[in-house]
C-alpha cells in the first residue's frame, strides 16, 4: 500500500468509525448486535472486507 492510500484510509469516515469500534470492543465495552452489523454493513459496501471480517469475528460483549 503506497502512502497515498495509507492517508486516504485515515480520512475515510467509515474507517474511523471502525477503528473506535474496535476500541470499544478491546476495552469490553457493550455493544448491541444491530450496531455491530450496521458497521459491518458500511465497511462491505465501501470495500473494506477485510475489516468487516475481523469485525465479524470480534469477541464482542453483547448488551443484554
Amino acid at each position: 500500500m503506497d502512502q497515498i492510500e495509507i492517508a486516504r484510509r485515515g480520512r475515510d469516515p467509515v474507517l474511523r468509525e471502525y477503528n473506535a469500534m474496535m476500541k470499544q470492543i478491546e476495552r469490553g465495552d457493550p455493544m448491541h448486535p444491530r450496531e455491530v452489523q450496521d458497521m459491518i454493513n458500511d465497511l462491505v459496501s465501501e470495500g473494506y472486507n477485510t475489516q468487516a471480517a475481523a469485525l465479524a469475528r470480534a469477541n464482542v460483549n453483547w448488551d443484554q
